[in-house]
């Protein structure tokens, strides 16, 4: 979060439960050390179960776990994952408010991206951009990239102009803050259809229509065609 804070929302419960009940939709924060965690890399943990209400009685949050969240100013986005029975891929996304830790639907002007599970998500502060790249729905991969807009509240189709990574889940990724205007998501690793991967992907993302957004490799293996930094 902006305040330093590490939020966790959900996940799967111990193998002892009922398959159906597996899916957690608690929420717990790690505060940030005295002298912040760039200083102190193995802090003591002082974790905080959070009590959180719901919007207007709605039924929310929902329990689920291998999805992605990002905290996105004064919210907690939360989007996709698998169901609490761990059989069903999910879309809907989900909103926590982090001051007041009420939940509410996170209602949008269209249709959000396809169900799947185990994709990532980043936020950018300076557009106000989620941006949700790859999972998969328990069938195929995906490499497809959305964002949503927070202060339109619609969900755009990215990065459709070029080629980029091949599908894949249970990647890690991060929006990457160079400077100057300069905003790319790093992608790292995950599973393809050829298995475990090593390959480093950026997708610049500073500016313009999002479907114009380009996706370049890094690392040993790419090429002069791929880009350099």
């Amino acid at each position: 979060t902006d305040d330093g804070r590490l939020i966790v929302f959900g996940g799967e419960a111990a193998v002892g439960e009922p398959r159906e009940r597996r899916g957690l939709k608690d929420v717990w924060s790690l505060g940030a050390p005295p002298s912040g965690w760039a200083a102190c890399s193995c802090p003591t943990p002082s974790w905080e179960a959070w009590q959180c209400g719901a919007t207007a009685n709605e039924d929310v949050p929902t329990a689920r776990s291998n999805h992605a969240a990002a905290a996105c100013g004064g919210h907690l986005l939360v989007f996709g994952g698998w169901s609490a029975g761990g059989d069903v891929p999910l879309a809907h996304p989900e909103l926590l408010h982090l001051e007041t830790r009420c939940w509410t639907h996170c209602s949008t002007h269209n249709a959000p991206p396809p169900p799947r599970g185990n994709p990532s998500l980043a936020y950018s502060p300076a557009r106000h951009l989620a941006v949700l790249y790859g999972g998969w729905d328990g069938s195929k991969r995906f490499d497809d990239v959305w964002c949503l807009d927070m202060e339109a509240w619609r969900w755009h189709r990215a990065a459709t102009a070029c080629d980029g990574p091949s599908p894949r889940t249970d990647h890690a990724a991060v929006l990457w803050d160079a400077g100057g205007g300069d905003e790319r998501l790093l992608v790292f690793g995950g599973s393809t259809g050829r298995g475990s991967s090593d390959e480093l992907w950026s997708l610049d993302c500073s500016g313009g229509e999002p479907a114009r957004w380009r996706w370049a490799r890094f690392g040993a293996a790419a090429t002069a065609a791929d880009g350099a930094w």
